[in-house]
């Protein structure tokens, strides 16, 4: 008979139930990991990583960036995937094959799977019930799955901060030193990935004595002294203990050794892991992302995770009341960090699953003692209605933020409207990245065409843009040496500037990079490639009409409360269309939720194929003759689509709606004639009748 067998049913149904769970929450990591576009900061990450796996060439810069880790843990999916993808016989381990935005996501999809693995490991602490609240909360955890999927070091932090406490709590239970050597290890690897380690160090540490001398003063009255605390745990430490350590400290030192030097090709990486702390300190201060104190508790805790706020605060109560030492470390260890990381003015929105770790062992703590009291509590009558309850409290907070959720997680992952999507890279980049591969297979030059990049926050289009040796980045127009290069990518506000230095002449298209930072592409027309758009895809509109009121340029447009267009609308006449406003700009047309229908006429100059850009965030649809030939609805960032259409020359009718549910507003329309295959700005082509 299998062990499992061998286990009474109700334990089978809960082995089976976490073994479904742990299944599902790892799905969810790994599903869909590559569609999001690369954030600036993950380009980073990836530029590294492209470095260290084509030259061989890491150096800790101390100044910038974080601990060499992540690198080194991502080098194992990387030479997987570049041995599938070329086979055993041509596997290069200096070749960039292995990189992909999906190998780059694996390791830390693999790593938010661990965590989930971890707290299960925490029931000789918070117990079985309470490991498994953990899972769940952490498992459909808005925050915790969103950056489980970014590649960054965070999520390494968190992997490696709750080895500290697995390892250290398992080792004071059953006295094995394999626990206290993994603890060491995982505060090692901890502090080679970041220097948030020292916070996380330090609130540790006094999360022990707080508990300690909370414990005491409840028992006896009487305060203790943190030395005397101390004193007496050292004085229970045999030499067993002093050997695990000493073997735990060398393993440690020799990874610190290898990471910090580059195995030994870089001993100032050694001096400046301890150098970083000064400069981060600064830098934790004077950041540009300085927020204010109650941000991650109002936007991101109670917002988002509120079940595992309310049951963190039971834990804590009941910790108290029991003065248990094991509920009092976990309450400090919650609300230090919290405290923390809330009082430094550095402040991005990945740093708060550092803040969930505890909370959920403290959540779990507290549900679990909560059952046990149902359970054994002799006034409670109907035990299952009690648990009912509890359970209903529990689930119904996290099944009302799971659509959210994956709404977030799986399609808006690039909507600056969400807190955790911060400053990110839309999927317009995508439409950049496969034009210039479009113009570069088509050309002579093919990976080696001349990629001239001007302007300076550019990342992640050096990861990006890996593939292309001949791909340069300067931050001034007047540095350029190749200024006529094949490919040049700007942004529109140099453009004047820039154009004064081309000699050859280009075609343009723009794009959006992130909120703020829009980009156009020169592409040489040499490179261009003409093509005459699809008959048989055109929408034909070939009746043109004939106005019966006098005209003037431009539109009319309505203004609605709302987004659905509905109410009595604000009518004014506008000379243009296309716009650009960040979150809530007070030149907005309009306090977002809010509608705009432009309504006038289309002239045409001449029959032909005429090819219409509309980008927006949110929605908007392109209609002309009453014939709808773009939808671009729904909410979403800034995403372009676009549509050819068979025009006759005259008038035609023309109507473009929008709406903004909320942070940035943004439309652009644009056409390319049959005789210009370049976008143009439309509004000169438009029209309204006089009313």
């Amino acid at each position: 008979m299998t062990p499992f067998k061998q286990l009474n049913t109700s334990r089978r149904l809960f082995l089976a139930t976490l073994l479904g769970l742990l299944c599902l929450f790892a799905w969810m990591r790994f599903t869909h990991v590559s569609d999001r576009p690369m954030h600036h900061d993950e380009g980073v990450n990836g530029w590294f990583l492209t470095n260290l796996v084509k030259d061989n060439n890491y150096k800790y810069d101390p100044g910038n960036y974080h601990g060499p880790s992540l690198y080194y843990i991502q080098l194992i999916p990387t030479w997987v995937t570049g041995l599938i993808k070329t086979g055993f016989t041509h596997f290069n381990s200096h070749g960039l094959e292995g990189i992909t935005d999906t190998s780059v996501r694996v390791s830390v999809a693999a790593a938010g799977v661990l965590v989930l693995v971890g707290l299960l490991l925490a029931s000789n602490r918070i117990g079985p019930v309470g490991s498994l609240a953990a899972l769940i909360l952490a498992g459909l955890s808005c925050n915790l799955l969103f950056f489980s999927r970014y590649f960054i070091h965070e999520i390494f932090v968190v992997l490696f901060t709750l080895g500290i406490y697995l390892g250290l709590t398992h080792y004071t239970d059953k006295r094995r030193p394999v626990y206290l050597i993994s603890g060491l290890i995982s505060a090692v690897l901890l502090f080679c990935t970041k220097e948030t380690s020292l916070i996380i160090f330090t609130v540790m540490l006094l999360a022990v004595l707080c508990a300690e001398s909370t414990h005491e003063l409840i028992l006896t009255g009487r305060l203790p002294s943190p030395v005397r605390i101390v004193s007496e745990k050292m004085a229970t430490v045999n030499e067993k203990t002093w050997r695990a350590f000493f073997y735990g400290a060398c393993i440690g030192i020799l990874i610190w050794l290898i990471l910090f030097s580059s195995f030994f090709k870089n001993l100032q990486g050694l001096q400046d892991s301890f150098k970083t702390f000064f400069i981060w300190s600064k830098t934790g201060i004077e950041s540009g992302h300085n927020k204010p104190f109650p941000y991650f508790i109002n936007l991101l805790l109670i917002k988002y995770e509120l079940a595992a706020v309310l049951f963190s605060l039971v834990g804590a109560a009941i910790a108290s009341i029991k003065n248990d030492r094991r509920g009092l470390f976990l309450a400090y260890w919650t609300f230090g960090i919290i405290l923390a990381h809330s009082l430094i003015p550095y402040k991005t929105p990945w740093v708060v699953i550092n803040l969930l770790l505890p909370m959920y062992l403290l959540s779990g703590y507290g549900i679990q003692s909560l059952v046990t009291l149902i359970q054994t509590e002799a006034a409670v009558t109907n035990k299952k209605t009690a648990l009912f309850t509890l359970a209903v409290f529990f689930a119904l907070p996290i099944l009302l933020q799971l659509p959210v959720t994956l709404k977030m997680v799986y399609t808006d992952y690039d909507n600056n409207s969400y807190e955790q999507v911060y400053q990110h890279t839309v999927r317009d980049i995508y439409r950049l990245i496969n034009d210039i591969d479009k113009v570069a297979q088509e050309s002579p030059e093919k990976q080696d065409i001349q990629i001239s990049i001007v302007f300076s926050s550019n990342w992640p289009l050096p990861y990006y843009l890996r593939n292309y040796p001949r791909a340069e980045f300067w931050e001034r127009y007047d540095n350029i040496p190749h200024v006529d290069a094949p490919l040049i990518i700007a942004q529109p506000n140099q453009s004047e500037e820039l154009e004064k230095l081309l000699k050859n002449t280009y075609s343009t298209k723009d794009y959006s990079l992130r909120p703020g930072i829009a980009l156009r592409l020169y592409i040489n027309n040499r490179y261009v490639k003409r093509q005459a758009p699809d008959a048989r895809q055109a929408i034909p509109l070939t009746r043109s009409l004939t106005p019966s009121k006098q005209l003037r340029p431009g539109l009319w447009q309505d203004l609605f409360a709302g987004s659905q267009f509905t109410g009595t609308p604000a009518t004014t006449h506008v000379d243009k269309i296309n716009f650009s406003y960040d979150r809530e700009a007070p030149n907005k047309p309009g306090t977002s939720p809010f509608s705009l229908r432009w309504r006038g006429l289309l002239k045409v100059p001449s029959n032909g194929i005429y090819t219409f850009i509309l980008g927006s965030d949110d929605g908007a649809w392109l209609l002309i003759d009453d014939t709808l030939v773009i939808d671009n609805g729904e909410i979403h960032p800034l995403l372009y689509k676009s549509a050819p259409a068979t025009l006759s020359a005259g008038f035609h009718k023309f109507e473009l709606k929008y709406f903004d549910a909320g942070g940035e507003a943004v439309l652009k329309l644009t056409w390319e004639t049959p005789n210009q295959k370049e976008e143009a700005p439309l509004i000169s082509a438009l029209f309204s009748e006089e009313k």
